[in-house]
């Protein structure tokens, strides 16, 4: 497996659980339907970028994985 396909591999597994965290979180009732409205909107823009994942240089899957890692971060801490 090649480097950019295993960057595309954690892109993709971060991806799977910020949905599994909204989820769980919303389940709880941990976040108003607006945020989580608002979180499903930011999930969406960062699945569906215009440039596919596989068509991206290292360094810019790099960035879209510090993205999603931002948007974990924001919901670890309303989760607290």
């Amino acid at each position: 497996m090649t480097n950019k396909e295993q960057l595309i591999d954690i892109l993709d597994e971060k991806l799977v659980r910020v949905e599994q965290s909204i989820l769980e979180l919303d389940e709880a009732e941990k976040l108003s339907e607006l945020e989580v409205s608002e979180f499903q909107k930011k999930l969406v823009i960062l699945q569906t970028k215009d440039i596919p994942a596989q068509a991206c240089s290292n360094g810019k899957l790099q960035e879209r994985i510090e993205e999603v890692e931002s948007l974990i971060s924001e919901l670890k801490h309303l989760a607290n």
